[in-house]
């Protein structure tokens, strides 16, 4: 694989664990030039309009096909209801930014 390469959706892995006891599924990425993000799949919104992560496995992208992300360039925002094709975007915002 190249040093080169840029880095999308396709390329996150999903994993559980857990955080203050509450199971999660996430994936993060430490970019070669010091950015990072994390991106933590959404469930569809429930009728009291509340979001919950989906915490019951990998079932996450038959449920939902929107993500929460924090990055290097969000500082303590996070943005919700991203698509994969925006969090490819915001990735490669990312990775093309010299930091």
């Amino acid at each position: 694989m190249s040093d080169k390469r840029i880095l999308t959706f396709e390329d996150l892995v999903f994993q559980k664990h857990s955080t203050i006891g509450v199971p999660e599924v996430s994936a993060s990425v430490k970019f070669k030039n010091g950015g990072w993000i994390l991106v933590f799949p959404l469930e569809i919104p429930l009728e009291s309009g509340v979001i919950a992560r989906h915490n019951t496995g990998y079932e996450w992208y038959e449920l939902g096909r929107n993500f929460e992300v924090m990055s290097s360039e969000t500082e303590t925002d996070t943005l919700f209801y991203l698509t994969a094709d925006e969090v490819t975007e915001h990735m490669i915002g990312i990775q093309m930014r010299v930091l």
